[in-house]
């Protein structure tokens, strides 16, 4: 008489359903978690990438130029700027690649928890300079450190003929009550 084999025989359509049950199981899986990343989306804690730069129009690019400024990007601050706006974006790189190693890392933070929302451009009045420049006058509003921030901006844009460059950018007042009293690393003045 034979020896019997000791290897387990699994009918084929056995096979097929379990298998069938394993791909289901993980596609359930991975919907949840986009689901879960949409959620973390909305509530505004999401860590996906930072949306790209948009150069499309002049409000686009004055906000897309805001919101790097403001989350010191400089990367994209500098692709979305030229003349004197992109000479103090290089100047700011310059000032926080001089912090040492363990400030950088602190003072990241800070910016981080302070940007942690989007601004928006809210554009009051637009004009056509005779160069053809457009100079935009409105007001960034979001939030600073879980407040309620408005204040004052005016950016004056060039075209390439391909895309909207911030020139020159200026801020103005505070118009909201997001002067609030905070500690030295992260004064309300660390929003310029």
């Amino acid at each position: 008489m034979a020896p019997r084999s000791s290897k387990l025989h699994i009918p084929a359509p056995l096979v097929w359903v379990l298998a069938a049950s394993m791909v289901l199981v993980g596609l359930f899986a991975a919907s949840g978690a986009l689901r879960s990343e949409e959620v973390a989306g909305d509530s505004g804690t999401s860590t996906a990438s930072p949306p790209p730069v948009d150069l499309s129009t002049p409000e686009r690019a004055a906000e897309s130029f805001l919101d790097a400024w403001r989350k010191r990007d400089h990367r994209a601050a500098g692709a979305a700027s030229t003349g004197a706006a992109r000479e103090l974006v290089n100047a700011r790189r310059a000032a926080d690649e001089r912090l040492s190693p363990q400030d950088r890392s602190i003072k990241s933070q800070v910016w981080d928890a302070m940007a942690a929302n989007r601004l928006r451009l809210q554009v009051r009045e637009s004009r056509t300079l005779e160069t053809g420049d457009i100079t935009l006058e409105g007001t960034a509003e979001g939030t600073f450190l879980n407040q309620p921030y408005v204040r004052e901006v005016e950016f004056t844009l060039h075209s390439d003929e391909e895309r909207w460059l911030v020139q020159q950018f200026a801020f103005g007042r505070i118009l909201s009550g997001a002067e609030l009293a905070v500690d030295e690393l992260a004064p309300p003045a660390a929003i310029e």
